[in-house]
């Protein structure tokens, strides 16, 4: 019985390790992440660049670091560059590097948390100028992919490579230069070709126009001089005539206002004649009676504006003399 018991608890212990082993396996591949080339394969001609990416797949893992040699046949390809540009990696360990003569090309990148999990993450992209025809293949000879789990854990499974057909660079063929036929020269019949005269054009000597040209500038310059000479003439003939005319005017009118003052002076002294007449009378009625108030008032009324028309005239007549003389 006690033997019993042993033999089926190792069988219970077997089937839980066996379990327990499928499951860490199971676990493991369905975390296997691998390393691969884009494109993979295809024809190129020699003498065109050949850019070729560098993908990871996580398989569904988180990861945050990898590493990578590739292998390429330096006699057919020529790396040119590597390029980071849309790289799933940010912080380089090393950086991307290649060496035409040793055919390799290594990198080493990494990005903090939370990494990067996917089917195609780019690395990095590197561009081959084709040399020669061939077949060239890239492979990588290590690589490491990093599982974000604190420990750094290689969860690498496989590693791709890609495949080129190289071509030669067309020959364009020359097409062969076409014969050129002979040609046997005829006797050719000259004819005699009559040709009517050119009319004859008279010819003006240079010096002939030169000497025309020199005599209408001369003309002209002649000419503008008399102009500028009449006109001064006829300004100084209107401003001589102008003066005289004003004179005239003048002293015509000097002599009306000299006819007025006479006729002024001859009406005002007839008036006056007449007034002192009047005022003559009235007074000489006064000593033989005595003036009536009104009487009184008009002689008094007629001597105020006997003076003042007096000063009224001599004032203007002076005024009048004096814008004349100006």
């Amino acid at each position: 019985m006690v033997l019993k018991k042993i033999i089926d608890n190792k069988i219970v212990y077997g089937v839980i390790i066996f379990a327990f082993g499928i499951f860490l396996f199971g676990c493991n591949s369905a975390y296997a992440a691998s390393l691969y080339f884009s494109p993979s394969s295809g024809n190129q001609t020699a003498g065109n660049i050949l850019n070729v990416n560098v993908l990871v797949n996580t398989q569904g893992k988180v990861i945050n670091n990898a590493d990578a040699v590739i292998r390429f046949p330096a006699n057919i390809l020529e790396a040119v560059s590597i390029s980071k540009t849309g790289s799933i990696f940010s912080l380089w360990v090393e950086e991307p590097a290649f060496s035409n003569s040793a055919g390799t090309i290594s990198l080493n990148g990494g990005l903090p948390t939370p990494g990067f999990t996917g089917s195609a993450g780019k690395m990095v992209s590197i561009a081959f100028r084709v040399k020669t025809a061939g077949s060239a293949s890239l492979a990588f000879t290590s690589g490491a992919v990093r599982a974000n789990d604190g420990f750094g854990t290689d969860i690498l499974s496989s590693l791709g490579t890609a495949t080129f057909t190289i071509s030669p660079v067309p020959v364009i063929p020359v097409p062969e230069p076409t014969p050129t036929p002979t040609i046997v020269d005829e006797p050719v019949v000259e004819e005699e070709v009559y040709t009517l005269p050119e009319p004859i054009e008279p010819v003006l000597e240079v010096n002939w126009i030169n000497r025309i040209i020199e005599f209408i500038a001369n003309i002209n310059l002649v000419s503008s001089l008399l102009w500028a000479v009449i006109l001064i003439v006829l300004l100084v003939i209107l401003l001589m005539y102008g003066r005289s005319r004003f004179v005239r005017l003048r002293s015509g009118v000097r002599k009306e206002t000299d006819d007025v003052e006479k006729v002024l002076h001859h009406s005002f002294d007839t008036i006056k004649e007449d007034i002192v007449a009047c005022v003559g009378l009235l007074e000489r009625a006064r000593k033989r009676r005595h003036l009536t108030e009104e009487e009184r008032a008009v002689v008094s009324l007629l001597k105020q504006h006997l003076r003042t028309t007096e000063e009224l005239v001599t004032k203007e007549i002076h005024d009048i003399r004096r814008h004349a003389e100006k």
